[in-house]
């Protein structure tokens, strides 16, 4: 080390020690503190750091001693200014406007209402998030891909608040306006983060409420989709229960009308789609006595005609299966709780299915039972239909089939596509019937 090196360490040191002395004078508390003592002070951390700016290389071992003293210092930063001003210090020497211990400012006190702070910005961003998620949620099911007034509106709400969101979150520019809006509603700035919080959760509670309104919107557009039937406009029909489908997921009526209309149009594939999925939460057991409810007789129904496609695209086993089920409960209702075209509908696919399967004599009794239920004879052809083949196929008695297939002429319907085929066959055999006769 030569002698430069020596004064500059021998220097630099009794400049720590200077900085030293003066620190513990300010932090005496017996004492008063006077302007003259911190002006001292910050002339000697001037010229440390002066030292240190035109030497950095030479004197990074006193840097572990300077940070401790410059802590010491900045913790008597309220006893400073409460003994001197500040700023009119700053405008009679002017210093660097680098060195920190010239621009020192008071610590504010932490008030009682701003101790939790921090957590209720947590939970406000949290239940922000919430919020964003079930505005998700609902924005997917409402927002169609044509364009109408729910889905413009719930649009523009969606694309409002997720900006607002985002901008209160994330940016500066967010949690300014924030601070200006509180500021205008003259909201005490010890209560921002509570009332942020609370506006957080209002906005969370106001979205659940509107979710759990989403049935009563489906139904809405449920209701449109029976208007358009009704006028026969099957595609408006089909788009307003596909939109209450997309709104409430559980709307089994839309679900069973979609799958209805896709049936009227032969397109058995989806109609099997629709119709097993409006089925698939039926709980309800043959041995249960109670009424049945209007989700279970719509249940039923659904089974009914999803068993009908089977036997129509020649799946008969599984026809048979589901219609079984329905068999036992209606007969454990005795008739007197089930709708009778449900009931004659069920016995009537059931004896179908076993006609199909060529197992006659079983398929005979349930066409007679399906015949005797209590509904107008027009809406029996099927049956009608059904029972003089069954007969015919069993070897029964030639009047009984004759009987049988007039009423299938009389009553069935030709845009029913299993009717528009039986009826050439009972054509056919009562015209025979009519030249055996004749030839006797």
């Amino acid at each position: 080390m030569n002698d430069k090196e020596r004064c500059l360490n021998s220097q630099s040191n009794d400049l720590l020690l200077s900085y030293q002395e003066s620190i513990e004078i300010i932090e005496n508390e017996d004492k008063k503190l006077s302007a003259s003592e911190i002006i001292n002070t910050f002339k000697i951390r001037d010229i440390i750091q002066t030292i240190i700016n035109s030497k950095k290389d030479d004197y990074y071992e006193i840097s572990p001693i300077l940070l401790k003293l410059d802590a010491r210092l900045e913790k008597q930063s309220d006893k400073i200014t409460q003994a001197i001003n500040i700023e009119k210090l700053c405008r009679s020497f002017h210093p660097n406007k680098d060195f920190w211990w010239w621009h020192l400012k008071p610590t504010i006190p932490v008030h009682w209402y701003d101790k939790y702070d921090r957590l209720f910005n947590i939970f406000s961003i949290i239940i922000l998030a919430a919020s964003l998620c079930i505005l998700f949620d609902i924005s997917s099911r409402v927002i169609s891909p044509d364009p109408d007034l729910l889905s413009s509106l719930f649009l523009a709400v969606q694309g409002a608040l997720t900006t607002l969101f985002a901008a209160v979150i994330i940016t500066h520019e967010g949690q300014e306006l924030v601070t200006r809006i509180f500021s205008f509603m003259k909201i005490s700035p010890h209560f921002r983060q509570e009332v942020q919080l609370g506006a957080a959760v209002f906005c969370l509670i106001l979205l659940i409420i509107f979710r759990t309104f989403l049935p009563n919107i489906s139904n809405h557009f449920y209701n449109k989709g029976l208007n358009f039937t009704d006028t026969g406009s099957i595609s408006s029909a089909m788009a307003s229960y596909h939109r209450a489908l997309s709104i409430d997921p559980e709307n089994d009526l839309a679900r069973f009308n979609i799958a209805v209309i896709y049936e009227k149009l032969s397109e058995y594939k989806k109609a099997e789609e629709n119709f097993k999925i409006a089925s698939l939460k039926l709980k309800i057991e043959a041995s249960d006595e109670s009424p049945l409810k209007p989700i279970e007789k719509l249940q039923l129904e659904a089974i009914n005609r999803l068993s009908r496609l089977y036997i129509i695209r020649e799946n008969y086993s599984e026809a048979v299966k589901r219609l079984d089920k329905i068999k036992a409960i209606i007969d454990q209702k005795a008739g007197e709780k089930i709708d009778p075209e449900l009931g004659y509908a069920t016995i009537k696919n059931l004896g179908w299915a076993r006609y199909e399967q060529s197992r006659y004599n079983e398929a005979i009794p349930l066409l007679e039972q399906a015949i005797g239920f209590p509904i107008k004879d027009e809406k029996k052809a099927s049956a009608f239909c059904l029972l003089a083949q069954s007969l015919k196929k069993a070897k029964h008695a030639d009047y009984a089939v004759y009987q049988n297939y007039e009423k299938c002429i009389q009553y069935a319907d030709s845009e029913i596509p299993e009717e528009d085929e039986w009826i050439p066959q009972a054509r056919n055999f009562i015209s025979n019937s009519y030249q055996e006769l004749k030839s006797q």
